[in-house]
Order: C-alpha cells, then structure tokens, then sequence
C-alpha cells in the first residue's frame, strides 16, 4: 500500500516539483520504515508505455516510509496518464508500493 503526496498539476516542462510516495503496510495501513542503508528507487511507466527508473531519496530519516524524487527539467515530456511505483530494496527483501499510482500531465497553455 502507499500514499502518494503529490505537488499539484504536473505539465509538461514542468520541473522542481518534489513528488513523495510513503510506503505503508498493507494489512494496517501503518507507516513502513525504510532501512537507510536500502537502495531507493521510484518505476515511472510514461503514456507511451515507456519504462523510466529513477534513483530516490528518503523524504526524512525513513522511520516514516517517506520516498521522494525531484522532477528534473526535461523529464515530463509527455501529456497523459503517468504510473509510478516505488521500490525498495534491501539485503534480504525487495518491497513495493501499491497499488500503482496514477497522475496525469497535461499540455500548458502558454
């Protein structure tokens, strides 16, 4: 289970929005710690079927289950439904979040 926090509207071009995805136990729907010394990662799947794996960050000192990832100029190039999934990886188990989080891009005006 997770909980995505997400910075709004996303366009495309847009960049410097801090997208936080918070890990959660599925049978409660409590906080998932994250180990520091785990390997972050967030799977973005783009409206073109595109798979874009991208290193992330813990939000805090991980006792929250907090992840984040800074859009980066460039990266949102294309209008529509955008998935993301965060993974975490440690010495003996690999976790993901669930379900797949949904948010779209859209075309700005200007």
């Amino acid at each position: 289970m997770a909980t995505v926090i997400l910075p709004g509207t996303f366009y495309v071009g847009s960049y410097g929005q801090v997208l936080q995805i918070a890990m959660k136990r599925p049978d409660t729907g409590d906080s998932f710690p994250v180990p520091q010394d785990s390997r972050y990662s967030l799977i973005f799947q783009t409206p073109d079927r595109r798979t874009l794996v991208v290193a992330a960050q813990l939000a805090t000192d991980g006792l929250d289950g907090v992840l984040q990832y800074v859009i980066p100029r460039g990266f949102l190039n294309h209008v529509g439904t955008w998935s993301v999934q965060a993974k975490v990886e440690t010495a003996t188990s690999v976790d993901y979040s669930d379900p797949l989080i949904q948010f779209t891009v859209s075309q700005p005006l200007g």
